[in-house]
């Protein structure tokens, strides 16, 4: 009997720890979570690879959680498709995100506040060379394709994901819905998608509220339901507070955008200080209110006095509005101590429209409600054409008598004011174009673009851009169809006349170099068999 006891307690003895051990082991591979090890120690000579969807969401679970990636080098190695759930607020990337130009096809099931592949890029971090494909329907409010808010470096982002929201706080961009750090910027970038949300929309970014863009296109349809809207930023600033200042350079826009008022091809509503310095727009613009609505800016409120400044910029496509005050360049400023708007160098050759009775339109700007901003326009010129119903006030300048504007004499805003201005035709708008992006590096189809403009002008066009100054790279002042006629000459002696000699061949220097290699080693080989003729003799 006691051997029997003694067998028992034994057998006891081994099975508790086994049993254990499988409590144990059962907890492990269920509720406790499991991570992906990725492979990389995060250096820039050995960054964290991620090669799976699965990997990259992990990431993105991780910045959720907390985990910043601080100083870590990330590398995108395969085109990936990925959901995005509803970020928490505050959790920061500080890394370095590089995705290779491979592409991240988008997808969500999240309606709440803050959808974006990260809620914040900090002011360390960059996210660089992704290409965004899919679609994010119905998400909420401050939601984008990279990030909720940029504090840090975004470059070279194409987007292709489409965006729509119907939440009322607004806030949604093609790249970032907000950027909010004076060392923020967003460069080299693309939004080809169609973006469709409430307020502060933007092709680029919903919020620009301080830091630079530069060197980004939208060729996207942008819509807002409500007010701010624009191909680059809707919103410049933020409302309630008028300390921030930014910057837009090299921007275009090429999308047609429309909204409730404050609506334009690159900046909607701006609301502290902005710089704008080479910037075109191309798309149409359309405002259903009197909110402003701009080929470049919609509308400007300030009540510091500030500087805004607009330098070398264009617009061509057509503004139309259903209540007045809208401009081909800008549609105007509201405010008792706005400051100073300064244009230097800026052209409408825009199409304005207004289908209501309201007025106060211009071909160049609406101007403003008020005698507080002072307009300061230096070598500006107005190529516009006014369209309007009933018995509007209107210019194919400026359009309000109450408007204080300062103006040298090169300044040109009335110019051929008969029928209020001269429609210009698409062939004509793209010699426009083609005059001011003239570098002597373009080929055969710039020669094209030039030609068909110049044979197909009307006498009213010619008188139009006979009298509008065209400024160089260099500050020469020459008018736009004497522009057109040199440049017209210039590639038909430098492409045409090559293209005789040798069919096919375009003002390429590389292939024209190749051509003088080749005909001086045929030279060179004749030479050498006289050479070796002579000795023989």
């Amino acid at each position: 009997m006691k051997k029997i006891k003694r067998l028992i307690q034994v057998i006891a003895l081994s099975i508790i720890p086994v049993a254990l051990l499988g409590v144990n082991l059962f907890k492990a591979s269920g509720p406790m979570a499991k991570t992906i090890a990725l492979g990389g120690t995060g250096t820039s000579e050995d960054p964290i690879i991620i090669s799976t969807s699965a990997e990259l969401e992990e990431v993105m679970s991780n910045v959720n959680s907390g985990t910043d990636y601080a100083n870590k080098y990330l590398s995108i190695t395969n085109d990936l498709s990925v959901s995005l759930v509803e970020t928490t607020n505050g959790k920061t990337f500080r890394g370095h995100l590089d995705g290779g130009n491979h592409t991240i096809t988008l997808s969500t099931s999240a309606t709440g506040t803050y959808v974006s592949m990260f809620n914040c890029v900090g002011s360390v971090g960059s996210v660089s060379n992704i290409v965004f494909a899919g679609n994010l329907s119905g998400v909420g409010a401050r939601s984008s394709t990279v990030c909720s808010w940029n504090y840090g470096t975004i470059k070279n982002i194409i987007n292709n994901c489409q965006l729509t929201s119907t939440n009322a706080t607004g806030y949604l961009g093609g790249i970032a819905a907000s950027q909010i750090d004076s060392a923020a910027s967003i460069q080299n970038c693309a939004n080809n998608a169609v973006i469709s949300g409430t307020k502060y929309v933007g092709g680029i970014v919903g919020n620009l509220r301080v830091g630079t863009i530069s060197n980004t296109t939208n060729k996207g349809n942008v819509t807002a339901s409500s007010t701010s809207v624009a191909g680059i930023a809707g919103l410049i600033g933020q409302a309630n507070n008028k300390e921030f200042d930014a910057t837009i350079t090299n921007c275009i826009n090429e999308g047609n955008i429309s909204g409730a008022g404050q609506v334009a091809g690159i900046a909607g509503g701006i609301f502290p200080k902005l710089t704008c310095a080479s910037c075109s727009n191309y798309g149409d613009i359309t405002t259903s209110t009197n909110s402003g609505a701009g080929g470049i800016a919609g509308f400007i409120n300030s009540n510091m006095s500030s500087t805004f400044s607009f330098t070398d910029c264009y617009s061509s496509g057509t503004v139309t509005t259903s209540a007045g005050w809208a401009g081909g360049l800008f549609g105007y400023a509201n405010s008792a101590s706005i400051g100073t708007i300064n244009f230097t160098n800026v052209l409408s050759a825009s199409k304005v429209v207004d289908n209501s009775t309201t007025g106060n339109i211009g071909g160049f700007m609406a101007g403003q409600d008020s005698t507080a901003a002072l307009f300061n326009l230096v070598k500006c010129q107005s190529m516009a054409s006014i369209s309007y119903s009933g018995s509007n006030a209107f210019s194919t300048g400026i359009a309000l008598s109450k408007t204080k504007f300062v103006a040298d004499e090169d300044t040109n805003l009335a110019v051929n004011d008969k029928e209020h201005g001269v429609e210009l035709s698409d062939t004509t708008i793209k010699l426009i174009r083609a005059i001011r992006e003239f570098n002597c590096s373009y080929d055969s189809t710039m020669a094209s673009i030039v030609s068909a403009g110049v044979d197909n002008l009307t006498p009213e066009e010619i008188d139009v851009l006979f009298l509008t100054i065209h400024y160089g790279a260099n500050d020469y002042a020459e008018t736009y169809y004497g522009s057109a006629l040199y440049i017209n000459e210039y590639l038909s002696n430098n492409v045409s006349g090559l293209n005789r000699i040798i069919p096919g061949i375009t003002n390429n220097n590389a292939v024209l170099i190749a051509v003088i290699v080749c005909i001086s080693a045929i030279l060179g080989s004749l030479s050498l068999l006289l050479l070796r003729k002579r000795k023989r003799i």
